[in-house]
């Protein structure tokens, strides 16, 4: 605790265990998980390590999957120190995501927001770790309106002053299947640095424009069934239709045998 902040104390044993149970959860939840652009992630997270320069995934926010995801992610596909802001209430209520690098803000207290965002920088600054924001700062409904986002990101950076910054939309949708399917798109990989050439303002617009370019992105990508470029990264728990499918399948063959 820091006046008033919850600061992470993450614990191996404590990854080890949410890295397992976040998988579970995700394969219990959905029928698939899929994702794009994590191949030129790769060359950037090496270039991270060697350089210590930390790596911002700034995303939509239109789900409580969102955070699982992103948990997800950092512990079982990048294998990378993580860090990530979550909302005082919450965190106070499960103070065992603190061992996993969860660290609290509250984005009503102006003072206090920034203290919790120069914090997170110290965690991050000159390091090759991850951390995850959501700059909407509420779980906004996926298909509602324009993305709109505050101004925590740019701040953040500014801290920083050196970061690659990656925009990732996460879509969930009812397709063809009983569960619904989740889609990650990981956007352009942008190395910034804080040179004060723009405000945080125009920072934040910015940011702004790009996040709301993914997330079209893949919202087209989705509606319009131009999917093939997205890797299946997750099989969930099949749907009661696959499960009938592989049991007439099953006894068909049992019968043609006997």
């Amino acid at each position: 605790m820091n006046d008033g902040i919850l600061i992470p104390r993450i614990s191996s044993t404590a990854v080890r265990f949410w890295r397992w149970y976040f998988r579970r959860s995700l394969t219990s939840a959905f029928f698939a998980v899929y994702s794009i652009g994590e191949p030129q992630l790769q060359p950037i997270f090496r270039h991270s390590a060697e350089q210590n320069i930390p790596i911002i995934f700034y995303a939509t926010h239109g789900g409580w999957w969102d955070a699982a995801l992103a948990i997800h992610f950092s512990l079982n596909r990048f294998r990378r120190t993580t860090y990530g802001l979550m909302e005082y209430k919450q965190l106070v209520k499960y103070k065992f995501f603190t061992k996993i690098g969860m660290l609290s803000i509250v984005r009503e207290n102006a003072r206090s927001a920034l203290t919790s965002i120069s914090i997170a920088a110290n965690l991050i600054q000159n390091t090759g770790s991850l951390f995850w924001i959501f700059p909407q700062g509420e779980i906004v409904h996926q298909d509602k309106g324009a993305i709109e986002v505050f101004p925590g990101l740019s701040l953040l950076l500014r801290a920083c002053r050196k970061a690659y910054c990656i925009p990732v939309s996460m879509r969930y949708d009812f397709l063809q299947e009983q569960r619904p399917e989740a889609f990650i798109r990981f956007g352009k990989p942008e190395l910034i640095v804080w040179d004060g050439s723009h405000s945080i303002q125009e920072m934040t617009e910015i940011f702004r424009q790009q996040l709301a370019a993914e997330a079209m992105e893949n919202r087209h990508a989705v509606i319009g069934d131009v999917t093939s470029g997205y890797e299946k990264i997750l099989d969930g728990t099949l749907s009661m239709e696959k499960v009938f499918d592989r049991v007439k399948k099953q006894f068909s063959f049992s019968r043609n045998h006997d």
